[in-house]
Parts: structure tokens; C-alpha cells; sequence
């Protein structure tokens, strides 16, 4: 590789490049972890939820059948003593009193069926959302493990292009890293080429005198975008 100021200069423009391709390429990443991750915080959300229900609606069956079961033993209390009492009016009463439990009972029954209907309810709708969500749940862990492997992948070649661009720096004037580090605040691709005679960013065309320079491995900066510019074919030369 020359050790030419103009090449290095290129060259390290080139890192730059690479890195922020790299860069871009690493957010893209990022962003599908992201998204990965909301998808898992949705389904497990979704089956949480689900798993609620049947907990829920199975102690909902065991409050309705245990008040079940305390009506039945209040039914068979009262005729227990229906048929040890021999006074009229105290049989009447307990007869009454039997009547209206059986009705409560009639109306229990119904809130026994109704809680055991949610239950089974619940229970098929976990099933489902478990048979709908196992594929995307192995599918989206693939995928986890596939994104980690870029990221390494990513975070290895940064390091590399990093630490070359700390030496590729050396030897280059300190004006035109000044103009490049400036520029670089400003527009996204501080450095073009030299295309048909125009600048490669703005299409400003240069004069003669400029070309001529740029032949010569000088670095121009445009006078309508300021972007600097450098012309490929004085690379091969140098």
C-alpha cells in the first residue's frame, strides 16, 4: 500500500465508509431484536393472561360447587329435623324452609354449570393459543440466536475497521482532516469523487485548473457544497 498522504487520506475515507456501512448495518439489527423482543413480551402477555383465566374461572367452579355443597348439607339438616318435629306449624315452617333451599339449589346448579363452561372454556382457549404459538415461539428463538450471531459478527468487523483506522490517520495532513472532520458534521459523504468533471455530491462543474490539480493527487474542496473531492484515477497513479 503507498504511503502517499492523498492515498491514505483516501483510504481512510474508505474506513469511514465501511464503518458507518457497518454501522447502519448493526442499528438494523438492533431494530430486529427489538421487534423480537416485543413479539416474545406479546405472546407471553397473550398466555399470561390466558393462564389467569383458567385460574380464575377453576377457584370461580370450586366457590360455586362449594356453596353447592352447603346448601345440599342445609337441605339435609332441615329434613332431618323435619321428621323428628310433630308440631304442625314447625313442620310447615321446615317444609318451607326445605322448599326455598331446593330452589336455591335449582338456581345453584345453573352457576355450577355456568363456572364449569368458563373453566373448560378457559382451558380450550389456553390449548389453542399454546398450539398457535408454539411454531412462532421456536421460529422467533431461531431467530434470536441467528441475531446474536450478527451482532458478534458486526461488533468483530467494527473492531477490526476501528483499530485500523487509528493507524491509517498517520501521515495525513492535519488540514485535510480538519476540512473532513467538519465537513463530516454537516453532510453524510464529506468526500466525493471527481465524476465527468463535476463534483460527485452537489454536480458542480470545475474548471480546467482544478482538474489539472486533481491529476496530480491534490485534494479540492467544491466551491458550491464544500464537499472535498478527489479524482479515482490519481489513486491508481499514486
Amino acid at each position: 500500500m503507498s504511503n502517499h498522504p492523498f492515498v491514505q487520506f483516501i483510504n481512510l475515507v474508505n474506513l469511514d465508509k465501511a464503518i458507518h456501512a457497518l454501522d447502519l448495518q448493526k442499528k438494523t439489527v438492533e431494530n430486529r431484536a427489538i421487534n423480537l423482543d416485543k413479539t416474545f413480551q406479546e405472546i407471553k402477555h397473550i398466555l399470561s393472561d390466558a393462564e389467569k383465566r383458567v385460574y380464575e374461572s377453576k377457584h370461580h367452579v370450586s366457590i360455586q360447587e362449594f356453596q353447592m355443597q352447603a346448601l345440599d348439607q342445609q337441605e339435609k339438616e332441615k329434613k332431618q329435623k323435619l321428621a323428628l318435629v310433630s308440631d304442625y306449624r314447625e313442620c310447615q315452617a321446615l317444609k318451607a324452609d326445605v322448599e326455598a333451599i331446593q330452589r336455591l339449589q335449582v338456581e345453584q346448579e345453573e352457576q355450577v354449570l355456568t363456572a364449569w363452561n368458563m373453566f373448560e372454556n378457559a382451558q380450550t382457549e389456553i390449548k389453542k393459543y399454546r398450539d398457535d404459538y408454539s411454531q412462532l415461539l421456536n421460529t422467533a428463538e431461531q431467530d434470536k440466536k441467528t441475531i446474536e450471531k450478527e451482532r458478534a459478527q458486526i461488533d468483530n468487523e467494527l473492531r477490526t475497521l476501528q483499530l485500523q483506522r487509528v493507524t491509517a490517520s498517520v501521515g495525513i495532513p492535519h488540514e485535510w482532516l480538519e476540512k473532513y472532520e467538519m465537513m463530516g458534521k454537516a453532510v453524510e459523504n464529506p468526500v466525493v469523487p471527481i465524476q465527468q468533471g463535476s463534483c460527485g455530491g452537489c454536480f458542480q462543474q470545475l474548471v480546467m485548473q482544478d482538474i489539472t490539480r486533481a491529476r496530480r493527487s491534490a485534494l479540492l474542496q467544491c466551491k458550491k457544497c464544500f464537499r472535498l473531492l478527489y479524482l479515482p484515477e490519481a489513486m491508481e497513479h499514486e
